[in-house]
């Protein structure tokens, strides 16, 4: 399959950057006795970070799993991705899944990291009211993934209409869009940290923080296939386990935790880095991620200005909160 190879691709590079380990040796006997799991996660953005401190700290080999994270741009790949059995696990943001999900794809989302939308629309300097977006285009990474229902919600809140009074365009990852602002193809964009705050220091207005609107969101999920877990239940809660310990690293070890973040996201700048870190890890970050069935509803009635099979769904239904509780041994606040 296409996937197949492409994600085969991504891994081999992943491990010819990876770090020497201790002799070819002992790599194959270790590995042997570990589960392997081809992560995916969607967006060069500090909600990724739990995967990365996983990683990079050893956190997921305490478990016996030995785990691949791989970069595939944007949350519909992703689910495409999960959907064709390639990949085992994502971290991607929830309106991709949910759009899957309607579509009949077998995905189910068992954890959300972060529980409200953390976007900025960023715009040119010389736009200062909404209203001046009229007849101007913003850019998203792909139709249908976060940051284009995030740009549709933040639009029509502001009482323009999407495709009509401002165009959507479709342009790719975090960084592509912030250079397609410098280059001026756009006017605005759906960014998150630390692209937001590049984009600040770069000059660039932010409109509206999507956070201040205070909703109930799955911003950054973990989605895995339901066969998956299925059959491989064990190996869900064990991966959910070091993702826990994960979250509690990254908000306890400063100074590993921006080194890793500085790493994966490429950043250089000191002062760029630590707001990332203050926002997304500090700030909005949640220390159990439960899947909020809130957060899907939030979703559900965004996606309906446009699909018909979104009104009427029960939010419950995308969403399994049980690997969360047996890994942290705590209730969701919802109850069963």
């Amino acid at each position: 399959m296409a996937f197949r190879a492409l994600l085969s691709g991504l891994v081999a590079t992943w491990l010819l950057a990876a770090p020497p380990g201790p002799g070819p040796g002992a790599a194959r006997a270790a590995t042997a006795a570990r589960d392997h799991l081809t992560v995916v996660w969607a967006s060069i953005s500090g909600t990724m970070a739990a995967l990365w401190v996983g990683k990079e700290a050893g956190l997921f080999e305490r478990y016996g799993l030995q785990v691949s994270p791989v970069y595939l741009e944007g949350g519909t790949l992703v689910a495409q991705a999960l959907t064709s059995g390639d990949v085992q696990l994502a971290q991607v943001g929830g309106p991709a899944v949910i759009r899957a999900i309607l579509g009949g794809a077998h995905l189910v989302i068992i954890a959300a990291v972060v529980h409200t939308m953390t976007f900025d629309l960023v715009v040119q300097a010389e736009i200062t009211r909404p209203g001046e977006l009229r007849d101007k285009q913003i850019g998203v990474t792909r139709f249908g993934g976060a940051t284009d229902l995030a740009a549709r919600f933040a639009l029509t809140h502001f009482g323009l209409r999407p495709d009509k009074d401002v165009a959507v365009i479709q342009i790719g990852g975090m960084p592509t869009m912030l250079a397609a602002m410098q280059a001026r193809r756009v006017d605005g964009a759906m960014l998150s940290m630390p692209t937001s705050a590049r984009a600040k220091k770069a000059g660039f207005r932010v409109l509206v923080e999507l956070a201040d609107l205070k909703l109930p969101y799955l911003h950054t999920t973990v989605t895995v296939h339901r066969g998956f877990l299925t059959s491989r239940r064990p190996v869900a809660v064990r991966f959910m386990r070091a993702y826990l310990d994960s979250i509690r690293r990254l908000k306890t070890d400063r100074e590993l935790s921006l080194r890793v973040i500085g790493r994966y996201t490429r950043l250089t700048e000191p002062d760029v880095l630590e707001e990332t870190y203050r926002v997304t890890v500090e700030k909005y970050l949640e220390e159990i991620p439960w899947p909020i069935p809130a957060g899907v509803g939030t979703i559900l009635k965004e996606l309906g200005r446009g699909d018909a099979r979104a009104p009427g769904m029960d939010p419950q239904q995308f969403v399994d909160a049980t690997v969360v509780r047996e890994a942290s041994g705590r209730e969701p606040p919802w109850g069963r």
